[in-house]
């Protein structure tokens, strides 16, 4: 969707999955959290920025389409704890 409205171009797209992957590892996680100051972090190696301020309202915007948001996917993370 991004790519073909012309939004960002594909050697960005590319940069920002790689970009991503590092931090990913670095911080040992699968996700990376949606905290303002990682993600400016993730933006400064593709020498990019956005205001704090903007990024939360973004995170605000976004967080009830992710799958964390999901109701079925957070009883499931509550059965399974309770299971371990």
């Amino acid at each position: 969707m991004i790519y073909s409205r012309r939004i960002v171009g594909l050697k960005i797209i590319r940069s920002a999955v790689y970009a991503l992957r590092l931090l990913c590892k670095e911080l040992e996680c699968t996700n990376i959290p949606l905290d303002p100051e990682i993600l400016n972090r993730v933006l400064m190696m593709l020498n990019l920025t956005l205001s704090e301020t903007l990024i939360k309202q973004w995170v605000r915007k976004i967080r009830p389409h992710l799958e964390c948001e999901n109701h079925d996917r957070k009883k499931f993370e509550y059965t399974v704890n309770e299971i371990q």
